[in-house]
């Protein structure tokens, strides 16, 4: 997994995706990224991750602020922080189909 983290005020666009897929190589089983910034994505952002899946086998999940204190919450109490990870990526691939 690659993980990268923007700090900036700005939403993460397609730039930002393309950017964390270059790290992405499945042939070296690097191919799940987590793309954490303080703003939820952007619709170039979300077309780009789409895009690095359907072409390139490359998955990449756009965590912001809220998802991971909600993730942070969520272990707090007891649960599995990773359900905020599931979660994304079950509602990425029900939309996946044309």
């Amino acid at each position: 997994m690659v993980a990268e983290f923007k700090n900036g005020d700005s939403v993460p666009t397609q730039k930002e995706v393309e950017s964390l897929q270059q790290y992405l190589w499945p042939q070296a089983m690097r191919s799940f990224g987590l793309l954490c910034a303080r703003k939820g994505p952007s619709d170039s952002a979300l077309l780009a991750r789409r895009r690095a899946w359907v072409e390139n086998e490359k998955l990449i999940v756009i965590l912001s602020d809220s998802d991971l204190l909600e993730a942070i919450n969520l272990r707090a109490a007891g649960g599995d922080a990773s359900e905020i990870i599931d979660a994304q990526l079950e509602e990425f691939f029900a939309t996946l189909s044309p």
